[in-house]
């Protein structure tokens, strides 16, 4: 088939929307004589995304294997609260650990004393055995997904 789409995505509320036309059958073939060739069925559609969920880190195979994703040493972060916009299948998670400039756990700060989250949040906190706020910065941050999509996390 053949799709058409708009320039650019347009604001529609909470949503990011793309008007998109498409026709039925292969794009070129002019002079074919198959009976579904002489005709094209077309029609106008919409596609959507919420807002700040376009893209998302996944674990690659999608099923029951963990993904994990590490970040280079931060600086700022230390008195901030980790917010993360996620969401898990119904028997998936997220959680995180914070790492000093070693790469060693903090402690209270450690994956598994981290509060795991799972639901759909847009802007949720994250938070350990230790607190919701992060104890130094120079540290890193290794986030780990099970059945879920991380769309973005930021210090706040």
């Amino acid at each position: 088939g053949q799709i058409w789409p708009t320039r650019t995505l347009v604001e529609d509320g909470d949503e990011l929307v793309i008007f998109y036309g498409a026709l039925e059958g292969v794009h070129g073939d002019l002079y074919s004589r198959d009976a579904n060739m002489l005709h094209f069925y077309g029609a106008l559609c919409r596609a959507s995304w919420a807002k700040g969920r376009m893209w998302a880190a996944v674990p690659a195979s999608g099923g029951h294997r963990e993904a994990m994703l590490e970040t280079q040493p931060l600086t700022g972060t230390e008195g901030k609260k980790l917010i993360v916009n996620a969401v898990t299948r119904p028997d998936g998670f997220v959680t995180a650990e914070l790492m000093d400039s070693g790469g060693n756990e903090i402690p209270g700060f450690g994956r598994e004393d981290c509060k795991a989250l799972s639901g759909d949040h847009k802007c949720a906190v994250l938070s350990w055995k230790g607190g919701a706020v992060c104890p130094s910065s120079g540290h890193q941050l290794r986030i780990f997904l099970m059945r879920a999509r991380l769309y973005g996390f930021a210090w706040q």
